[in-house]
């Protein structure tokens, strides 16, 4: 769009004076001068409309197994729930997660048919498993806590009352740290802590309820290697050594008394199949006790 602007100045006026003498009277004269004509470009205006992405709703996923679950979700895109059914078509899990994006509830269904419920907080869309409850169908349940990679550092389970009865920790790993079992009273029954080395073995050590402990010595593989048994007072009361075959069964073990002297050994033999089909006990010296 141009617009044009024109400038006219007119000089009138113009007085041309003649001495008195002249018989010619003064003249006035008019002068039309055109100083400048411009023309101005202004930009032209134009309104674009700005298209925003539209927000997926819903999504199938098919599974290789025949199997497809399907997802809903909100407005803002976050996830709001899930249907996953088998390659029969029968629903297999349900997801629904909460408004605030923490806590999800997910239904299984068994092949008999029955449910069990598990309640999950999760990070929102990505379903990032932080805690979790599963329940049982006679109402108790198992509440576990997860680290960052999703790898359990804690159980601790519950009666049908809601009463805590055991609870095991976890390593960054997946290595057991402590076992702890509570009673009737809620006293602490029973209680292993577990120690890893650098070179993969173990120390574990059981604190019974009447203060006597047992601790163990395990192999890099997690085969038990010792075990040493205090009292309450903290002495030592025994110790047993375990020795295995080529497959991986005890073969012997052998006691020591308090004073690490040995009391006796036994030696197992085994079936094709892993079973004991014999046990003998010897005398330090190798003779066969009854």
């Amino acid at each position: 769009m141009k617009n044009t602007f024109k400038t006219i100045a007119l000089i009138s006026t113009l007085a041309l004076s003649m001495t008195a003498c002249s018989a010619v009277p003064a003249t006035t004269v008019t002068e039309e001068v055109v100083i400048t004509t411009v023309e101005t470009a202004l930009p032209e205006v134009t309104t674009e409309e700005t298209v925003m992405p539209e927000i997926e709703r819903e999504r199938t996923v098919y599974g290789e197994d025949g199997s497809r679950t399907e997802y809903f979700y909100r407005e803002d895109g976050s996830l709001e729930s899930g249907k996953k059914y088998d390659e029969n078509g029968n629903i297999a899990l349900t997801i629904e997660v909460s408004d605030d994006g923490k806590t999800s509830y997910n239904t299984f269904c068994n092949a008999d048919g029955k449910v069990s419920r598990i309640s999950l907080t999760t990070t929102g869309e990505e379903i990032r498993v932080i805690e979790q409850t599963v329940f049982a169908e006679d109402g108790s349940y198992d509440f576990f806590e997860y680290y960052d990679n999703e790898i359990e550092k804690k159980k601790s389970s519950f009666d049908t009352t809601g009463r805590l009865i055991a609870e095991e920790e976890y390593n960054e790993e997946g290595r057991t740290t402590k076992i702890s079992s509570i009673g009737s009273g809620d006293e602490l029954c029973l209680e292993y802590e577990f120690e890893y080395n650098e070179d993969g073995t173990a120390t574990g050590t059981e604190y019974n309820k009447d203060g006597s402990r047992n601790v163990y010595l395990f192999s890099a593989s997690s085969k038990q290697q010792m075990v040493y048994h205090y009292d309450a007072n903290g002495t030592l009361t025994d110790s047993i050594r375990f020795d295995y075959d080529e497959n991986g069964n005890i073969a012997v073990t052998s006691t020591y008394d308090e004073n690490g002297a040995l009391s006796f050994y036994r030696i197992n033999k085994y079936d094709a199949n892993g079973n004991i089909t014999k046990q003998t006990r010897y005398s330090p010296d190798g003779k066969e006790m009854r």
